[in-house]
Parts: structure tokens; sequence; C-alpha cells
């Protein structure tokens, strides 16, 4: 079941950890598609942008101040390679910055834009 993001309890945490005195760096990041995503290419896009840009403005309002993305095309993501993870129509997950072809895709300019605010 995929649930929306909810930044107030990810903000907590963070505060909690930052009040510990610890480094928060966030490695990693791609986004996993829910089970059936929209047949259209750019609302797909749409929701992976939109999900990352919660989670990355909300990480970086927490104090992180370093996010690695798991590689940066789709071409090579364990979300296209790894059987466990595919999705069910035999579609490729669209959870990084670049495409296949190595555009630049929403998420991209969803992860611009939160960097920008800092």
């Amino acid at each position: 079941m995929v649930r929306p993001f909810r930044p107030a309890p990810f903000a907590a945490f963070l505060a909690e950890l930052r009040q510990m005195g610890l480094a928060v760096l966030i490695t990693e990041l791609d986004v996993r598609e829910a089970p059936s995503p929209p047949q259209d290419m750019g609302a797909r896009d749409a929701l992976v942008a939109e999900r990352a840009h919660a989670f990355v403005a909300t990480a970086l309002e927490g104090g992180v101040r370093t996010i690695l993305t798991w590689g940066l095309s789709d071409k090579y993501s364990w979300l296209a390679t790894e059987p466990a993870v595919a999705l069910r129509d035999g579609r490729t997950h669209r959870g990084l910055p670049l495409d296949a072809e190595w555009r630049r895709k929403a998420l991209w300019e969803a992860l611009a834009r939160a960097f920008q605010g800092r």
C-alpha cells in the first residue's frame, strides 16, 4: 500500500536527530512508484516529482545538507533491474532524475526547486 508522504513526522524525526548532535545525510534517494502508476508518462513523472520535492524540501528544512540519488538514469536503476520491485505491467519505474535516454525529467526540476530555497 502506498501512503502519501507526511512531512510533519519526518521533520520531527530530523529534529530529534539534530538535537542529538547528529549530522543527517540522505543517501540512495530514488522514488518507487505505486504498483499501478498512471499510463500517462507526464502524470507519472509529476507524481514522482511531487513526492521527491516534498521529501527533499522537508529534509533540507530539517537541516540535511547532503542528498545523493541512487544513480542518475532510470536505465541503470535497481528499480528497473530488480525483479522483486518491477512494475507488474512491464513498465519501468521512473524514480531518478534522468530518463533512460539521459534526459531531465520532472524529478530533476523538483530537486532543483527544493535546493533553490536553500
